[in-house]
C-alpha cells in the first residue's frame, strides 16, 4: 500500500506529532476540540523525506493527493457554504413570523386599549416586625377610559 503523504486538520490528533509535525499535529488537535480553525491539510513528514529522496522534486504521487485533498477541501467548503445559506434563509423566515406576531400583537392589544389610558396608584403600607419598622410601595396599574369625563376613583382600605 502506499504512503499516505496529505491529511485532513480533522484526520490527525496530538499523538501524530512525528508524522504530521509539531504545528500539523496542533492544528489537528485544535480541530478536534472544537476551536474555530479554518478547513486544513497537512502534508506529513514522510512526504518531506519522500521530496528529498527523489532529489528534491515532489513526485507525482505526492503532487496528486494535494490535488485530491485540495478538491475536498473545496467541496466540504461548498458544503459549508450551502448550510449557511440554508441556515440564513430559515432565520429570516423566523424573523418574519416573529415580525408578523408581533403586529398581530400590537394590533390586538389596540382593539383592547384603545380608548383607554393607563393610571398609575401608589399604596404605602407599614409593615411592623419584631424591631424593623419598613415602608413597602406597591404599584397598580388600573385602565381608565380615556377622555374628559373620565373619573378617577381613589382606592383606600
Amino acid at each position: 500500500m502506499a504512503n499516505k503523504y496529505c491529511y485532513l486538520f480533522t484526520e490527525g490528533n496530538a499523538n501524530m506529532r512525528e508524522l504530521l509535525g509539531g504545528k500539523g499535529a496542533n492544528l489537528a488537535e485544535m480541530t478536534n476540540i472544537g476551536l474555530p480553525v479554518p478547513q486544513g491539510f497537512t502534508i506529513s513528514t514522510e512526504a518531506c523525506t519522500q521530496y528529498y529522496e527523489d532529489g528534491r522534486r515532489i513526485n507525482d504521487a505526492i503532487q496528486a493527493e494535494i490535488a485530491a485533498i485540495k478538491q475536498s477541501i473545496n467541496d466540504i467548503n461548498a458544503d459549508i457554504t450551502a448550510i449557511e445559506a440554508d441556515v440564513k434563509a430559515q432565520v429570516e423566515a423566523i424573523n418574519k413570523s416573529i415580525s408578523d406576531l408581533d403586529a398581530e400583537l400590537a394590533a390586538e392589544v389596540k382593539k383592547v386599549t384603545d380608548g383607554y389610558t393607563a393610571a398609575i396608584s401608589t399604596a404605602k403600607t407599614e409593615i411592623t416586625a419584631a424591631y424593623t419598622t419598613a415602608i413597602a410601595t406597591a404599584r397598580y396599574v388600573f385602565p381608565v377610559p380615556a377622555g374628559p369625563t373620565a373619573k378617577i376613583k381613589s382606592l383606600s382600605k
